[in-house]
C-alpha cells in the first residue's frame, strides 16, 4: 500500500508541473533575429552640471548663477532653442567632515550644483559650442549621447531585416531535425524570460547597450565629447515558432 500510495503522490506531482509549465504544449523552435547599422549622428542629447564650494552659503549660489548665464549663452548663440533646454534649480546643501577623533563633524562651507540637459538639433554648431562650454570654469560632469533623426525609419528596415533571420533560423534549425515550421505563435522584442530558465541558461542579448560618452568630475577630456563619425543602430526579435 505504502509503494502505490509513493507512486500515486509522484504521479500526481508529475502531472502537476507539466500542467504548469510555461512551456507550450507542442513542438517548436526558439530563435532570435538580429539586424544593426552605423549611421551618422544627425543631433545630440547632452548633459552637464555647473558646480561650487565656498565657505557662505551666498558666494557658491552667486557663483552658480554667473556660470549659468555664461553657459546659457554659449547654447544660444550656437543657435539651441530654449525650449530644447531644461536647467534645475540650484541645489544647496552644508559641506562637513569628521575631526580626528571620529566624533564632531567639522563645517567646511558649502556646495552648489545646477544640472542641465540639452537637445543639440544641429551638430554644425556643437564643436565650437562643446568647446566654449567645456572651457567655463565650475562645469563638470558631461555625457552625451548622439543619435539620429532618421532612427524611426531605420529601426523600421533593420526589423524587418532581424524577422526575416529570426524565420530563416527557424526553418534551418527545423529542417535539421526532418520538421517544418507550422506558424509563428509569439513574437517579442525582449527575451522570453520562462525558455531559458525552464532549460537552466541564461538568454543574454547578442548586442550591448549603446555606448555613452561620460566624464567623471575629475575627467576633462573634450575629445570624448567630440562627434563620432557613425553611431549604431541595433534592433532584435524573439520568436517562438511552432514546429510540424
Amino acid at each position: 500500500m505504502m509503494v502505490r500510495v509513493i507512486a500515486l503522490s509522484l504521479f500526481i506531482a508529475f502531472a502537476a508541473a507539466a500542467r504548469s509549465s510555461p512551456l507550450p504544449e507542442y513542438p517548436f523552435v526558439y530563435v532570435d533575429g538580429a539586424a544593426d547599422r552605423d549611421v551618422p549622428p544627425t543631433n545630440v542629447q547632452l548633459s552637464f552640471e555647473i558646480n561650487a564650494v565656498g565657505k557662505s552659503a551666498e558666494s557658491v549660489v552667486s557663483t552658480v548663477t554667473s556660470a549659468s548665464a555664461s553657459a546659457l549663452k554659449v547654447l544660444l548663440d550656437a543657435g539651441v532653442q530654449t525650449t530644447d533646454m531644461d536647467a534645475s534649480e540650484i541645489d544647496k546643501k552644508p559641506k562637513s567632515h569628521w575631526d580626528s577623533s571620529k566624533q564632531q563633524s567639522v563645517p567646511d562651507g558649502y556646495e552648489a550644483s545646477r544640472s542641465f540637459s540639452v537637445t543639440v538639433r544641429d551638430l554644425k554648431s556643437y564643436p565650437v559650442m562643446i568647446t566654449r562650454l567645456f572651457a567655463l570654469p565650475h562645469t563638470t560632469e558631461f555625457r552625451t549621447e548622439f543619435d539620429t533623426s532618421e532612427k524611426q525609419n531605420i529601426e523600421k528596415s533593420l526589423m524587418e531585416e532581424a524577422a526575416r533571420k529570426a524565420r530563416e533560423s527557424a526553418a534551418n534549425v527545423a529542417a535539421s531535425f526532418g520538421m517544418a515550421v507550422k506558424g509563428v505563435r509569439a513574437i517579442s522584442e525582449e527575451p522570453f524570460p520562462f525558455v531559458p530558465t525552464h532549460f537552466g541558461f541564461s538568454d543574454q542579448s547578442r548586442f550591448a547597450p549603446a555606448p555613452l560618452a561620460i566624464m567623471a568630475p575629475n575627467e576633462r577630456t573634450l575629445t570624448a565629447l567630440l562627434v563620432p563619425a557613425t553611431i549604431n543602430v541595433k534592433k532584435q526579435v524573439h520568436a517562438i515558432f511552432e514546429l510540424q
